[in-house]
């Protein structure tokens, strides 16, 4: 076994549990659950028992938006303005003004009906805004005006009379908005007056200084000759790529006047297409007569020798036509140079006139947006002094509150789901929590991986009604899960150690209180059970419990004296209630067990005692509380660690693994222990067939 990987297997192990994990943590945990569940009904009771009771009650409001006579004000439209006015009518609900309003026209100061001492002006402020509230209606022009208290009449009072104040509140608003609108309105139409002046004296001088009347006959003009210009450009510059191009392959076709009808210039020039045109006339003749007469008539003679003189002067033309072409390409690059000025000098035209036509837009806008402010400014001034007084509200009462029969609040039942809710979820946040701050094993398959161990056997827990005077369990035929665990460690550990030739069996785990003693002796016994002459040692000097659990006794003489050389080992040795089971108390007690276990003596004695038994197992002190397990380890065949299920942690175990590290080949495996089996799912059930299979009640004295 790598003892390398062990140890990193071990320190590695994730804290946090996963689903599974989980799942059986809060199963074995759900008494905290249900124990706060119930602390929250509890409270739920108590809250019901001394909250007070509220009489709750409604009266209906609608908005009517109506005609805003000042003009100012847009119509709502689509976009939602229904929602914006009725926000706007929640916030002024709320305001210190409403409160004072709705006070004064309910005289709720003093009025002991309303509150039972009396109270300051902004207490009193204060309960009212308790009391009430307004909430709109989605999609509706509804507002519903709530009100509580715990007199019903009190109650239905606040709601209408809240609903009353609200109402004369915003008409009291709209009216004095009207006349302040007045007054803005005459002074902003002046204003505007004296701004659109400006404006008109503004675009009339930039007309007169840049003629801007015939700007757009300007324009057009400028327009039409880029783009001529530039029509132009393109045709030169076409004209100046291609004579490029013929006089660069002029210059290596020079004295090839074959090649150099190929050129597109050449072949185009006027001279050369005449001529080659005279040739083709000639070629056609000479066919015709060849046709009519022999090679040696005189016509034939004739119309040969003018057409060999065509076809050289054909090439002197070809020739000669060079230097014309470098004079077309001359001009062409000049024609080139001439459009490109006369191209940028009519752009700068265009952006001149561009600019100075925006110029002239923005003060025309400017004109046009001052004459418009002014209009309706004049006509908003009209229809706000003509309707200043027929100001009507937007809100009217559709619905007075009735008078509460009942109290709404507080709601049994609702109480009692939010408690029983709020016990559940504090009870799974400490389960949770309780689940992420474990560092224990709780699962076999999360140990074994862990580990990098083999599993042995998994050691169910025991009922407390079945436990010795010692603290230890032991065998009886009413649970037989326990043997059937002990079993099964004896076939996956004796018999496969005895193939090897293993007979010494060393028990020891991370830290005391694991069961290791327990585990050693359920395994002696088992392998007592088979037949096997078995030798039980209780190795635990500073702390044994064996001679307690199997002999009622705790005063024989054992391990400490046979290995100090008082007594021998056959002396020592003690016989059990159990055929074929023999023990070998500690002895007495001691601080120096490490001196003694030190010596060679333990090699002698483990030596004499395989000649006398099959198999002998070890009950070893825990590995952090003493160095007598490490030595012990030194002696024996096979070492087998135990860790108990929910309470040896991951670092004890990962601390035992590197002290042992130097007997990584002596180590068979783990033991689960004390597992609760019930929230073990991997752990095999225990059949009729199983539980039947106990022949007699296997008890030690």
């Amino acid at each position: 076994m790598d003892t390398s990987h062990q140890t990193l297997n071990s320190e590695s192990t994730p804290s946090a549990p996963d689903t599974k994990q989980l799942l059986l943590l809060l199963r074995e945990r759900l008494w905290i659950v249900c124990l706060c569940c119930l602390s929250g009904c509890i409270a739920s009771i108590a809250y019901l028992q001394n909250a007070p009771k509220l009489y709750r009650t409604s009266s209906v409001v609608k908005l009517e938006p109506r005609p805003h006579l000042a003009g100012l004000e847009s119509d709502p439209g689509p976009r939602g303005g229904a929602d914006s006015s009725a926000a706007t009518l929640v916030e002024s609900f709320y305001s210190r003004l409403m409160a004072d309003t709705a006070m004064q026209h309910m005289s709720l100061e003093g009025d002991p009906s309303f509150a039972l001492q009396p109270l300051s002006p902004d207490q009193s402020r204060q309960l009212l805004r308790s009391s009430i509230a307004l909430t709109p209606r989605k999609a509706t022009a509804f507002l519903d005006i709530h009100a509580q208290h715990t007199n019903p009449s009190m109650a239905q009072r606040l709601a209408n009379g809240t609903a009353e104040a609200f109402l004369r509140l915003e008409l009291d608003q709209r009216t004095l908005g009207a006349r302040n609108l007045l007054e803005f309105l005459t002074t902003e139409g002046q204003r505007l007056k004296d701004r659109l002046q400006k404006s008109e004296n503004a675009l009339q001088l930039y007309k007169e200084t840049t003629r801007a009347t015939s700007l757009e006959d300007r324009q057009d003009t400028v327009t039409a000759a880029l783009k001529t210009q530039a029509n132009n450009l393109a045709d030169a510059r076409t004209t100046r790529i291609r004579l490029d191009g013929d006089v660069a392959n002029m210059e290596r076709f020079a004295n090839n006047p074959q090649a150099l009808l190929t050129l597109q210039s050449i072949a185009q020039h006027p001279t050369i297409v005449t001529t080659r045109a005279q040739i083709t006339e000639l070629e056609s003749a000479v066919s015709t007569l060849r046709i009519r007469y022999t090679d040696q008539h005189p016509k034939l003679i004739q119309a040969l020798s003018q057409l060999e003189d065509a076809r050289l002067a054909l090439e002197r033309e070809v020739l000669d036509v060079q230097s014309v072409l470098r004079s077309d390409l001359e001009r062409a690059r000049s024609n080139e140079r001439n459009f490109e000025e006369a191209l940028k000098e009519q752009e700068r035209q265009a952006l001149l006139l561009n600019r100075q036509s925006i110029e002239y837009k923005v003060l025309a806008r400017d004109v046009e947006t001052d004459r418009a402010l002014y209009e309706a400014a004049l006509r908003r001034v009209k229809e706000t002094d003509i309707a200043k007084g027929l100001q009507l509200g937007d809100l009217t009462i559709f619905e007075r509150a009735p008078l509460p029969s009942a109290p709404s609040t507080p709601q049994p039942l609702r109480v009692l789901a939010l408690g029983i809710a709020a016990g559940l979820i504090v009870g799974l946040g400490i389960v949770m929590a309780g689940a992420l701050m474990d560092q224990t094993w709780r699962s076999s398959d999360q140990l074994e991986e862990a580990t990098g161990m083999p599993l042995l056997a998994i050691i169910p827990s025991q009922p407390k009604r079945l436990r010795s005077s010692a603290g230890l369990p032991v065998f009886h035929n009413s649970f037989p899960p326990l043997l059937a665990g002990f079993r099964a460690l004896r076939t996956t550990l004796h018999l496969n150690a005895r193939r090897h030739g293993k007979t010494s069996f060393l028990f020891t785990s991370a830290c005391s209180g694991d069961g290791k003693s327990f585990c050693a002796m359920g395994y002696a016994m088992t392998l007592a059970q088979q037949g096997i002459k078995t030798l039980l040692i209780d190795a635990d000097i500073c702390s044994p419990s064996l001679e307690s659990a199997l002999l009622g006794t705790a005063s024989l003489s054992g391990l400490a004296q046979v290995l100090e050389g008082t007594d021998r080992l056959e002396s020592a040795v003690v016989r059990t209630s159990i055929h074929h089971l023999d023990l070998l108390p500690a002895g007495r007690r001691t601080n120096e067990s490490s001196e003694l276990l030190a010596d060679s003596s333990v090699h002698n004695l483990l030596c004499a005692a395989r000649a006398q038994y099959e198999c002998i197992v070890i009950d070893s002190p825990p590995v952090q509380s003493a160095g007598d397990s490490v030595i012990l380890a030194e002696c024996v065949d096979s070492i087998c660690l135990i860790v108990r299920y929910a309470e040896t942690t991951q670092k004890q175990v990962a601390r035992a693994l590197r002290l042992l590290n130097q007997q990584e080949s002596k180590i068979e495996g783990v033991v689960f222990n004390a597992a609760n089996i019930r929230l073990l799912p991997e752990y095999p059930s225990i059949t009729g067939v199983a539980a039947k299979a106990v022949p007699h009640r296997l008890q030690p004295a």
